[in-house]
C-alpha cells in the first residue's frame, strides 16, 4: 500500500511583490498592478517584462539561483517537519521559474534537502 504526502505549504516571488502576502495584495487589489516596464531585446525589440524590485541574495550567483534561494528560505521550517515526519527520501520539491514552457528543476535543492 502506498500513500501519497502533500505538503500545503509554498512560496512566490514576482513583479507583484517579493513575498506571499505582497503577491497576494497586489493580485487581489482593487487596482491591482500592470505590466509597464519595457526591455530591448537584442534585435532592438522592446517588449513588456514584469520587472521585480529589489535583489535577492549574493549578487555573484544567478538571478534565477538568488530568486529560488529567496523562495526556498520561508520553507526551510515545513521542509525539516517533513523531514523528521516522513524521511528526506520521501520528499520532492517542484521548482517554476518565470512563464517559460521548461521548468528549472535544481538538483542542487534536493540534494540539500535530502541532508
Amino acid at each position: 500500500m502506498s500513500r501519497s504526502v502533500f505538503i500545503s505549504d509554498y512560496s512566490v516571488a514576482c513583479a507583484l511583490g517579493g513575498d506571499n502576502a505582497a503577491v497576494a495584495a497586489g493580485l487581489f487589489a482593487a487596482a491591482p498592478n500592470v505590466v509597464r516596464d519595457k526591455a530591448e531585446l537584442t534585435d532592438g525589440r522592446a517588449v513588456p517584462v514584469g520587472r521585480m524590485a529589489g535583489e535577492f541574495g549574493n549578487a555573484e550567483q544567478t538571478r534565477t539561483n538568488r530568486i529560488t534561494a529567496h523562495c526556498l528560505a520561508p520553507l526551510a521550517a515545513t521542509i525539516e517537519v517533513a523531514k523528521a515526519r516522513y524521511g528526506a527520501d520521501r520528499l520532492a520539491c517542484f521548482i517554476r521559474h518565470g512563464e517559460r514552457r521548461a521548468h528549472c528543476t535544481l538538483g542542487a535543492f534536493a540534494l540539500r534537502i535530502r541532508r
